[in-house]
């Protein structure tokens, strides 16, 4: 009876370690996808204060997030930032929401003030929303002052 209590109780404990650990293997893509965003608006922004005309071009190809990157309105790369799988969504301060597999987000910088342009016409970009299985992560963007946060 012992012997029993004893293996029962080492499936249990396998069992949730096992659990855990298939949880943040694929939560991981969410949390690097929202990692390089954050990287690629702030070398955006550094290229752009350092006198270069630069914007992001965030969008689904294949079911993969990518971002191509524009210098004085040249394509210099195009670079996958993300596997399959990995949903992501943005927020407009208007409190207007669109997924990115519909409609690709353009960001740039103000080279004057260092904050974001308008995405659109009036509307300023406040959240980028990147999840996979039950991993959220969400890149806040200060139109004003241009800085990037990453919550997790």
């Amino acid at each position: 009876m012992v012997e029993v209590v004893v293996v029962l109780s080492i499936m249990v404990i396998l069992t949730g370690v096992i659990t855990v650990g298939l949880g943040a293997a694929t939560s991981k893509p969410a949390e690097e996808c929202a990692e390089k965003i954050v990287n690629a608006l702030n070398a955006c922004r550094v290229s752009t204060m350092g006198k270069e005309d630069t914007q992001l071009q965030f969008y689904i190809n294949n079911d993969s997030v990518y971002v191509k990157e524009f210098i004085n309105g040249s394509e210099v790369k195009n670079l996958p930032i993300s596997g399959k799988g990995v949903i992501v969504r943005y927020k407009y301060k208007s409190g207007d929401e669109f997924n990115l597999s519909d409609t690709p987000l353009n960001m740039s910088y103000n080279r004057s003030t260092g904050g974001f342009n308008e995405c659109t016409p009036g509307n300023y970009c406040s959240q980028i929303i990147v999840s996979k299985g039950s991993r959220t992560v969400t890149v806040k963007l200060y139109d004003l002052t241009g800085k990037v946060s990453l919550e997790k």
